[in-house]
């Protein structure tokens, strides 16, 4: 039945957190939640293992659209995001319960943001370790901070979570709840802000061509034709012009 129970944490640990990637990204502030309370609960032999399988599974499930483009990119990325999503809780792990309370509250998003900065060293950066993206809209809060910072509170808001679930403390949820009060009220600015300045003239590119990256890597001078020429064809002269994330399989400047 123990074991039930800690994979039943393990599937909504790895669940929670792709869910937060795709779907919901206000998730974000408690989805670690049910690997952190693995973290405290089973022994380090067993935590080693679901830390593996949860350093594997995430970022494969959150990354396999690399593979549409080169398997051997996906696979070399997978096997560097992994090893940061198995360390992070496996470090937890030991550090949690040596360290006493209250300080071990940070520990989680101290191991994290270290690791994020370690990482930034590595030949693809640590940008998808920046959980902050999943929260985008607290000005003036990241303005302060920055995105490291974000992230800081966001690892934070989970190891709270955690440690009301395991203390039953009141003083950890009054916490989160004032952590929760600041988010709300940096929403809230963000999205009652008016706009100053003059207004920009944005024109959208969206060609909807149909075709794989393969075959877009191929037809590259094809498809900035057609991309120029659509560009030519807007009649008003906009401030910005926005092309689709993936519009060129290439690399332009070395486009003659």
């Amino acid at each position: 039945m123990k074991l039930f129970w800690e994979l039943g944490l393990l599937v909504l640990s790895i669940g929670s957190y792709v869910i937060t990637g795709f779907y919901a990204p206000w998730l974000v502030w408690i989805s670690l939640v049910p690997i952190l309370y693995l973290t405290y609960h089973v022994s380090f032999r067993k935590m080693i293992i679901y830390s593996v399988i949860f350093g594997i599974v995430t970022p494969a499930w959150l990354f396999y659209w690399i593979a549409y483009y080169d398997f051997a990119t996906y696979f070399a990325c997978l096997a560097l995001v992994a090893s940061f999503y198995g360390l992070w809780p496996i470090i937890s792990t030991i550090l949690i319960k040596k360290i006493k309370h209250p300080l071990a509250i940070v520990v989680p998003p101290i191991i994290w943001s270290t690791l994020q900065f370690l990482y930034h060293f590595s030949i693809i950066n640590s940008f998808w370790a920046n959980v902050g993206i999943y929260a985008p809209m607290l000005a003036p809060l990241t303005w302060l901070i920055k995105g490291y910072g974000v992230a800081f509170l966001i690892l934070l808001s989970n190891s709270l979570v955690l440690f009301y679930l395991i203390k039953k403390k009141k003083k950890y949820l009054f916490t989160w709840g004032i952590l929760g009060i600041v988010v709300l009220a940096c929403f809230a600015f963000i999205n009652l802000a008016q706009p100053k300045g003059e207004a920009l003239r944005i024109a959208i590119v969206q060609p909807n061509i149909e075709e794989s990256f393969e075959w877009r890597g191929n037809h590259s001078d094809e498809l900035i034709s057609h991309y120029e020429s659509q560009i030519r064809s807007i009649t008003q002269k906009p401030s910005l012009i926005v092309l689709p994330e993936y519009a060129f399989a290439t690399n332009i400047q070395n486009t003659a």
